[in-house]
């Protein structure tokens, strides 16, 4: 299969994939295991085969001990951590974790909803670039 035929294809599935809006994110704390059921529901299209797990215990976990998301209160998740796990997971498709990191640190705004939102709309900008829109 040739390159751009290749890119295409991957552009046109993933054409309308990105964050959920702000609004669309549970506003009630959930549970390890809610996270990672709502988690695996809503980013499913990304799947490379079934069976593959997008996000485990031990990843959040692990980016709750890297300091990627602030612990759980109550080991309940809120839509803060939500809106990380999000955008976490698409920056990490590309950049390391240390990256990752870094990149999270520094962002200008501290308000979660407008860093979401600004995420979410790069992560558009970009899909619609691949798409050629």
């Amino acid at each position: 299969m040739e390159y751009d035929k290749a890119l295409e294809e991957v552009a046109l599935a993933h054409r309308d994939l990105t964050c959920l809006n702000w609004d669309q994110l549970p506003n009630i704390s959930l549970y390890m295991d809610q996270v990672i059921g709502y988690t695996e529901q809503t980013l499913s299209a990304l799947q490379r085969s079934a069976g593959e797990k997008l996000l485990t215990k031990a990843m959040i976990n692990n980016y709750s001990k890297d300091g990627l998301i602030h612990p759980p209160q109550r080991k309940r998740y809120s839509r803060e951590h939500l809106a990380l796990i999000f955008m976490i997971y698409f920056l990490k498709q590309t950049l390391s974790i240390p990256d990752v990191r870094s990149l999270l640190d520094a962002a200008p705004d501290t308000d979660m909803e407008r860093r979401y939102e600004g995420f979410n709309s790069a992560l558009r900008t970009a899909m619609d670039d691949m798409d050629g829109r």
